[in-house]
């Protein structure tokens, strides 16, 4: 510093010197060191700028550095301070050179995940140009790219979206294309005619995956997708069409070949030879039946014949009445033109619809009917009292059978009469009119056979009548003689009850010696000589009781006595006390009488 004031003070002595000798005055030469000291002053003021200038550069140029970075940073999702940091204790240019250090390190970094990203767009605006606006686009940025975790999780997760769109509309497609070409295949269908259509078949018979793949990113997008939506609801109703055509026409063949009687192998021939719904298929139907409609008319007399006699089963199956019947004229008619016939067919199709629907009732009424016819016979039989000895109709299980069947009845009857009821009731609800047989409401013959059957007077018990008195061969169990019985295997009213009265009075001992059925089986194993017995007095003690009192009565002809004994009353003595009399306490133990010498004394 004091070299360059020396300097300067001897440059302005210079001036002086230089200015004496040029003979200016003093005012010009104060002018002359004036703009000197002006010029030094100017210059170290331009220096003194210029220094200060590189030193904005510097601080902007940092600056900008320090931007590049923070934008890098937040586009990758990082924090960064807005403000610069600079170390003091180092120049401008170190802190700068750091920062564009720092910035080539973030921009390499960016770099590597922008090329992620930018993989994802041109993924993700393949998608979008074949799915259309499904696609979000406001995720693919030409400017500015995003390359955060939350920017590329985004990414994925529109592209992952789109991709399973993707999928669903190609399974779609192909799911749909195959239904068309079958339809169109099994039609016989031209699709020269149609571009779309021919497309269609191109795209199903495309072998090249990446042709393929070019005519399913036509086919996914908005538009294509309803109109092969469309498409295929077109022609599915095409073919529901020419199918139920075909059903009719196979129906009409049916029933005419049945009608005609043609040979059964003749019409499967015929329909395995025209399985498919092409125009040319369906023609040989119609001509078919042109054919058998010609063949029909000339036999129409013989057809209503046939449906005249099916009228008349259908009408025996539901119990029409003859005024039922008459209701349907065309039956009576002579006339033999299609639309009796036609009347006819449709009259046994709802007759055939009413037997179905009326087939639990039917069944019941056939059962209950059955039931009835069953029990009449039953009744029939039963009346004759030879049934069961006379000769030549020995049959030893008829009571056993009858019983049983007398059973079945009681158990039978009165359910097939409630399930006829609730569902004749049903049927009345349902149709509001009531089930007919032969002309006359069911229910009402319901109600009057249980009318019938509660008026019927009650059963008696039948008293046993008295018999002539004949021989007799052994009972199976033979007895003594000598015993007087005084119980009954079939008690009965006016014999038990003078036994009831006179055991009151008598006190009886109980025998408390060994057990009474040795004895019984004792004294059963004894003989005993034969005996006569009144007819159809069997295992009865009557007869030998009646003989004595018989007995007493010629002993004692003319005498008067202060007691005689009843017919049949039992006397309980201490006759009890024997043992031949305990055992015939005890006469329920018999096997009773065979019914084979039954037969025998009766002969």
């Amino acid at each position: 510093m004091d070299k360059l004031i020396n300097h300067l003070n001897d440059q302005i002595e210079r001036i002086n010197l230089t200015t004496s000798e040029i003979g200016l005055s003093h005012e010009l030469k104060e002018d002359k060191i004036k703009s000197f000291m002006e010029a030094i002053e100017q210059f170290a003021s331009d220096q003194c700028a210029l220094v200060e200038k590189e030193k904005q550069d510097i601080i902007k140029a940092t600056e900008n550095t320090h931007r590049s970075i923070l934008s890098y940073k937040r586009l990758m999702g990082e924090y960064v301070a807005n403000t610069a940091i600079i170390d003091p204790n180092k120049s401008l240019k170190d802190n700068l050179q750091e920062m564009q250090q720092e910035l080539i390190q973030v921009k390499e970094k960016y770099n590597e995940k922008l090329l992620h990203v930018q993989e994802l767009h041109t993924q993700l605006g393949a998608l979008s140009s074949a799915l259309g606006n499904f696609v979000n686009k406001n995720l693919i940025a030409t400017t500015e790219i995003d390359v955060s975790s939350l920017a590329v999780n985004s990414l994925e997760d529109e592209l992952q979206r789109a991709e399973h769109e993707y999928a669903n509309r190609k399974a779609l497609v192909d799911h749909s294309v195959n239904e068309m070409c079958n339809i169109i295949a099994t039609l016989g269908l031209d699709t020269t005619q149609n571009k779309r259509d021919n497309l269609i078949m191109e795209y199903h018979l495309e072998t090249n995956p990446t042709n393929k793949m070019k005519l399913c990113n036509m086919f996914v997008s908005d538009d294509n997708m309803s109109w092969i939506a469309q498409r295929n609801a077109e022609l599915k109703e095409i073919k529901e069409e020419i199918e139920g055509r075909k059903e009719e026409l196979t129906q009409k063949l049916k029933h005419l070949w049945n009608r005609l009687r043609i040979d059964q192998e003749e019409c499967e021939v015929f329909l395995m030879a025209n399985r498919g719904l092409t125009q040319e298929e369906l023609m040989c139907y119609e001509q078919e039946l042109q054919r058998l409609l010609v063949l029909k008319q000339d036999r129409i007399g013989e057809f209503i014949e046939r449906a005249r006699e099916e009228l008349k089963s259908l009408w025996d199956q539901l119990y029409y009445s003859e005024t039922q019947r008459q209701h349907f004229l065309p039956a009576y008619s002579s006339e033999l033109t299609d639309e009796v016939l036609e009347a006819h067919e449709n009259e046994i199709s709802r007759l055939r619809l009413e037997v179905e629907d009326s087939k639990y009732i039917l069944d019941r009424i056939d059962k209950y009917m059955q039931l009835k016819e069953e029990i009449e016979e039953f009744e029939a039989s039963t009346r004759d009292p030879n049934r069961l000895f006379g000769k030549g109709q020995r049959d030893p299980g008829r009571l056993l059978r009858e019983e049983k069947f007398r059973k079945r009845v009681d158990r039978e009857l009165p359910k097939l009469r409630m399930e006829l009821e609730g569902s004749l009731l049903e049927y009345e609800a349902l149709k509001s009119r009531p089930f007919l047989v032969n002309g006359k409401p069911y229910l009402d013959v319901i109600y009057e056979a249980k009318e019938t059957v509660q008026q019927k007077p009650a059963v008696t018990t039948p008293k046993t009548p008295k018999r002539e008195t004949m021989p007799r061969k052994p009972f199976t169990s033979p007895r003594t003689t000598s015993n007087k019985y005084h119980m009954f295997n079939t008690p009965q009213f006016n014999r038990t009850q003078t036994y009831h009265t006179t055991t009151e009075l008598k006190p009886t001992r109980i025998d408390n010696s060994i057990s009474i059925l040795h004895r019984v089986r004792e004294r059963n194993i004894r003989k005993r000589p034969q005996k006569p017995i009144r007819k159809g007095h069997f295992g009865s003690d009557d007869d030998d009781i009646e003989e004595e009192a018989e007995k007493i009565i010629v002993n004692q002809n003319g005498r008067n006595q202060a007691k005689q004994t009843p017919i049949k009353q039992r006397q309980v003595d201490a006759e009890f006390e024997s043992d031949d009399n305990l055992g015939v306490n005890l006469d329920i133990f018999d096997d009773g009488p065979d019914f084979s010498d039954m037969s025998d004394i009766d002969s």
